[in-house]
């Protein structure tokens, strides 16, 4: 099994907030936001970059709801990118009822952008997605 870094992002029109996991469902580091826009997108490349690079992960799942189209350009962007290309990096649009439907299980949490990140980053971990 390879060393898999799994990122949960709950992104919104203003922001996206970001979690990251490791195989064992362990927090990688602390949960971080970023501005919904370019730069901020590539500051969170890099951030990525040295958690992969730091960590020695091999492989990279990232996975966000598909609401609205706020999603969309930060799904391309991690895609594409260059500077994440020396790994194995899958970026997953997740259906908002896959995500709410699992926060079920999750009976005591309250709905913030920082537990939805965590949701969808344990949904990540928790593996049998569906194809994208």
């Amino acid at each position: 099994m390879s060393n898999k870094l799994f990122v949960g992002i709950d992104v919104n029109l203003k922001e996206n907030q970001l979690q990251c996991l490791n195989a064992d469902d362990n927090f990688i580091s602390k949960s971080k936001r970023f501005v919904n826009n370019l730069p901020d997108t590539i500051d969170m490349i890099n951030y990525l970059k040295s958690i992969m690079d730091n960590e020695n992960f091999e492989s990279l799942t990232i996975g966000m709801e598909a609401t609205s189209l706020y999603w969309f350009p930060l799904c391309n962007t991690l895609s594409s990118s260059k500077d994440l290309k020396d790994y194995s990096v899958e970026v997953l649009n997740l259906n908002p009822e896959l995500i709410s439907n699992f926060r079920k299980a999750y009976t005591d949490m309250d709905k913030t952008d920082l537990k939805d990140s965590f949701v969808i980053d344990d949904r990540l971990c928790f593996g049998r997605l569906p194809e994208s």
